[in-house]
């Protein structure tokens, strides 16, 4: 069964909650940030966001932008104060961030594909950011409420580490795989969200099994539970969004490797190398698709034959006929299997 994130918000006449009056256990400092969101934004335009605006910044959204505010430590300006290009309202997002403090890398992710920076970006030297300080205020879960309906929040992941950590680099496809699927549906990280990184995150905020006082727990690492709501955290209302859209798949490919011909050194422009098809087990089959196998001592060549659209339990046949001995090289085919 495919999991299902339950999005939260503040009741009706809140914006903002509150989690923790510590560190939540964030190494001080850290050079990486690994940030992970579900939200769907409500009718009424409205930010939200997860931060420590006092001490460290964080990660908002709205109609128009996601926004990442990192410092490097208490009182100073931002390292990086940067917003990315966005999609509207109505729709259950994913958002994704990846920051290396010291290469200066920020990569922003909104259901499985970069978005482009808008304005802003990294300001000053490269840096490790830093959350100490003894007025280190609450993380405020913020905009969430609305009676409109307003916006829902869901599985809230967040973690930081520090050198020599390896860098999250969501530009490999694997590592969005373990938040997002190939066709943006999400990802069950579990009760403590170890299927990241092999530990839990500093904070993982998760409403399991739609019970919306497991979202008030910090099942994270650091621990903690939701300070103060100004008002209890509800359920958000069903049908408020729509799921995304999922990418179509790949067309099917099916390549040939070089044929080899043992001469006679005749010109071979048009002998032909026909593939078709059978999607009756081999009982029949369609017309021949052709092509040229090329000229004499054109070893390089790759036959591809693309498009090939959808087919369950599809047979292949390959065949040509040319004036010398031949062999066929290899042959390999690319697939995108169905949901059924």
């Amino acid at each position: 069964m495919s999991y299902s994130v339950t999005l939260m918000q503040c009741d009706t006449t809140h914006s903002t909650a509150e989690i923790g009056n510590d560190y939540q256990n964030f190494p001080r400092p850290f050079r990486y940030f690994l940030f992970s969101m579900w939200v769907c934004l409500g009718a009424t335009p409205r930010t939200v966001g997860f931060s420590n605006t006092t001490v460290m910044g964080g990660v908002d959204t709205n109609q128009t932008h996601v926004g990442v505010t990192l410092k490097p430590a208490i009182s100073t300006p931002p390292a990086i104060g940067a917003q990315y290009n966005y999609t509207p309202a109505g729709v259950l997002q994913h958002i994704l961030v990846s920051v290396d403090g010291i290469a200066q890398i920020a990569q922003v992710y909104v259901n499985d594909a970069p978005l482009a920076l808008s304005t802003g970006g990294w300001t000053g030297s490269p840096t490790t950011f830093d959350i100490t300080g003894l007025s280190f205020n609450t993380w405020i879960l913020s905009g969430a409420g609305s009676a409109s309906p307003g916006s829902g929040v869901g599985d809230v992941f967040v973690a930081a580490a520090a050198a020599p950590a390896a860098f999250f680099d969501l530009t490999n496809t694997s590592n969005r795989r373990k938040f997002i699927n190939a066709d943006l549906t999400p990802v069950d990280l579990g009760a403590t969200a170890t299927s990241v990184l092999g530990v839990a995150p500093q904070i993982w905020l998760t409403a399991r099994s739609g019970v919306a006082a497991n979202f008030q727990t910090n099942a994270g690492s650091g621990g903690g539970i939701w300070n103060t709501f100004t008002g209890p955290p509800v359920l958000a209302v069903p049908g408020m969004c729509v799921p995304p859209t999922p990418p179509p798949p790949p067309p099917g490919k099916l390549a040939m490797d070089d044929v080899v011909c043992v001469i006679p050194a005749a010109a071979l422009s048009q002998n032909l190398i026909s593939l078709r098809w059978s999607d009756d087990r081999g009982h029949s089959f369609g017309n021949y698709v052709s092509q040229s196998m090329g000229e004499v001592g054109e070893y390089r060549t790759s036959l591809q034959w693309q498009r090939l659209a959808y087919a369950r339990d599809r047979v292949f046949e390959v065949s040509w006929s040319v004036p010398c001995g031949a062999a066929l090289q290899g042959c390999w085919i690319d697939v995108t299997p169905a949901q059924s």
